[in-house]
């Protein structure tokens, strides 16, 4: 049976469902292409810090190199950019200015997610810490970046992060106190 224009039934069933088909196939393509995006722009764990592939240069990098442990930790639950004010009990300096006994502020992008070693009161860590830039604006000094600015103490020995495969320079450990 022909309608109006000439077109069968069929013909309106077959337009019909292929416009579904199109439809559904244009609903999955714009899932595959903008989910990925939509994931990648939540909060977490991203920072665009420089990277360091030498002792040399990470080191140089630092304008201040501790040794010390963190009595606490304050996160803002508000703050977007996930910041965390981390205080240190200064044991030792390898570079910079902070006598022992001395207690640093630091701050730093925290997230629950990483390949790096963040840290945690009552731990000792080896840190190294950007703050020329810093002194300017008054702000707390930073780690040179998340992967390689904290080295857990463990055993009188400094250990990288499992994102780190930069190890300190002996004189710099002999420094802190360290192996």
């Amino acid at each position: 049976m022909r309608g109006d224009a000439g077109v069968t039934r069929r013909t309106r069933v077959l337009r019909w469902t292929l416009g579904v088909l199109a439809m559904a196939a244009a609903s999955v393509v714009a899932i595959v292409l903008v989910a990925p995006r939509i994931t990648a722009s939540q909060p977490g764990c991203a920072a665009d810090y420089p990277s360091y592939p030498t002792t040399a240069e990470l080191e140089a990098s630092a304008d201040l190199i501790l040794r010390g442990t963190v009595t606490s930790v304050v996160e803002d639950p508000d703050d977007p950019l996930s910041t965390a004010i981390a205080t240190i009990e200064v044991t030792a300096t390898a570079k910079g200015t902070a006598p022992a006994g001395s207690t640093v502020e630091i701050s730093y992008t925290s997230c629950a997610t990483g390949d790096w070693t963040e840290p945690e009161a009552g731990g000792e860590y080896v840190v190294l810490l950007d703050d020329s830039a810093d002194r300017e604006e008054d702000w707390l000094p930073t780690p040179v970046n998340l992967d390689q600015g904290f080295y857990g103490v463990t055993d009188g020995h400094a250990v990288a992060g499992p994102g780190n495969p930069v190890a300190l320079d002996p004189a710099t450990l002999q420094r802190l106190g360290l192996s």
